[in-house]
């Protein structure tokens, strides 16, 4: 779940007062993947833009299609690439010369348990929301909203570093 932390993004402030460039539109999937589509990221400690992700192609691994996703870290001037690919409606991710992972399953309901990580559960769930939590126990946490026809709209992640990230505009075509 910790490496978990490049997968995931913001939260629905972007529905009271993001900027006019957002898109939201209330249809289609939690996390629209279509080539160009971006999302603007304050991540950290941060109040303006430091991460940028960008869907800028596709790969094929064994026989499956995938999404590439480059997350460009602005602060360090990295870039880390992710594929990502929905199989009804769960979202997969992984790394070059990884497995894959279950990203989120959409269609689980309010108070479900996830079925990839037993402490994990749908916290909020509305027509267009959906969010993911880990409660507190211990020294970790886990928290990642999704809104249909946007994406990851925040993630927090509270561990062995505590990280935030939350949306600011996105891109979506």
């Amino acid at each position: 779940m910790k490496s978990f932390k490049y997968v995931i993004i913001a939260y629905v402030l972007i529905l009271a007062g993001c900027n006019s460039s957002t898109e939201v539109k209330f249809s289609g999937q939690y996390f629209p993947l279509n080539v160009g589509n971006k999302w603007y990221y304050a991540a950290g400690d941060s109040s303006t833009v430091n991460e940028i992700w960008e869907v800028t192609g596709t790969k094929t691994f064994n026989g499956i299609n995938y999404y590439q996703m480059d997350i460009h870290d602005l602060s360090l001037n990295t870039i880390a690439t992710y594929y990502y690919r929905y199989g009804g409606d769960t979202l997969f991710y992984k790394l070059p010369d990884y497995p894959e992972s279950i990203a989120a399953d959409f269609s689980l309901q309010l108070k479900d348990t996830a079925y990839w990580d037993k402490q994990m559960t749908v916290t909020e769930k509305t027509q267009d929301l959906i969010t993911f939590s880990v409660p507190l126990t211990g020294d970790y946490s886990y928290s990642a909203t999704y809104v249909k026809g946007v994406g990851l709209t925040e993630m927090t992640e509270n561990g062995f570093v505590f990280y935030h990230r939350k949306l600011v505009k996105s891109e979506i075509k």
